[in-house]
């Protein structure tokens, strides 16, 4: 675990020193297959994340029993839970390599039969008893790119109350036109991290996967250029959305600059009045989606079209996104970006 604790190490370092860092995670981590141990590592030392999380959980889990979905390798919401008096807590991880490495933590921890660590999908699990909260961190740089929104109606149906509390509560995506900064971290780093998450991609998917979609840690707000509009709202307390979802959306370039694709970012609404937004420092961060660069004008109109795709056979959503760059009523421009990754 020394790598993975020293690479985690290292980007953070990058991060709270302001570097405009671009790390290809998103599009990664949104199957389990490709999960490691870097990832849990750097959710272990995301302040941002972990801090607004502990006044939640400490407010509302004390006495009851809690369920948590995708607990890692870490336990670290578990042990949140533990310390904030939740009388019970299953934790239910997928990951066969961070359930083992849970279950040796675990037994670290001395929690007893305050907790039970459980392997497999939450869909396919069943509980001695219904919770009465429900802890997941089971998001995306894409709110429901990992699949939030159906784990989580699958659970509100079957594995808790229906008065239960839901941590997280929603996720809005926002959206915008963006002109990536040319001052990303200029020297040989940057690669060596990514050369070092992901050694394994090829052999996990079976063929080479080109990526175009990125994290941008620190990436200033004057890179949009056109004012940010929702991509996708979710409510994690309502009903599971269609498979299919199409959002298209029109924007107007406030100033002139380079196009070269969509900036997408989260605002994680935690408990009631407790929201992270994805800009600042977070393991989340603003996800870059490239497309080839265009010279637009103040005024030139962005046409987007936002796609999500779930199949019976994915976990995950497949996003999909094109853009079209109409000036003066002519369309001079027309981009499509698929997903990264195999279905």
């Amino acid at each position: 675990m020394t790598r993975e604790i020293e690479l985690a190490d290292q980007i953070w370092a990058m991060i709270r020193a302001k570097q405009v860092l671009r790390l290809p995670f998103p599009y990664l981590a949104d199957h389990h297959a490709s999960w490691d141990e870097t990832v849990y590592q750097m959710l272990v030392r995301d302040s941002v994340r972990n801090e607004v999380y502990r006044r939640v959980i400490d407010a509302t889990v004390r006495d009851r029993v809690v369920v948590e979905i995708g607990p890692g390798s870490r336990l670290f919401l578990t042990q949140l839970c533990a310390a904030g008096g939740a009388r019970k807590i299953y934790a239910i991880e997928a990951n066969r390599d961070a359930y083992e490495r849970g279950c040796a933590l675990a037994e670290t921890l001395c929690l007893g039969e305050q907790l039970t660590l459980i392997h497999g999908l939450s869909t396919e699990i069943d509980l001695p008893e219904l919770g009465e909260v429900c802890v997941s961190e089971i998001i995306g740089s894409i709110g429901d790119a990992e699949g939030a929104t159906r784990f989580l109606h699958d659970a509100t149906r079957r594995l808790l109350t229906d008065d239960a509390v839901m941590i997280p509560r929603g996720c809005k995506t926002w959206v915008s036109p963006v002109e990536r900064p040319s001052h990303l971290y200029p020297d040989d780093a940057t690669e060596a991290l990514i050369r070092s998450f992901a050694p394994s991609m090829t052999d996990t998917f079976g063929q080479v996967i080109d990526l175009t979609r990125y994290k941008i840690h620190n990436i200033p707000r004057a890179s949009l250029l056109a004012p940010e509009q929702i991509f996708e709202a979710l409510d994690f307390q309502s009903g599971e959305p269609p498979r299919s979802r199409e959002c298209p959306l029109s924007f107007i370039a406030t100033r002139d600059g380079v196009f070269d694709g969509l900036l997408l970012w989260i605002h994680l609404e935690v408990g009631p009045g407790q929201v992270i937004d994805a800009f600042d420092n977070t393991s989340w961060a603003p996800v870059h989606v490239a497309l080839s660069p265009f010279q637009v004008l103040t005024g030139d109109i962005f046409e987007v079209r936002c796609t999500a795709q779930t199949s019976a056979e994915r976990q995950t959503p497949a996003y999909g996104f094109e853009v079209s760059l109409m000036r003066d009523g002519i369309m001079l421009y027309h981009a499509v970006n698929k997903p990264d990754l195999p279905d």
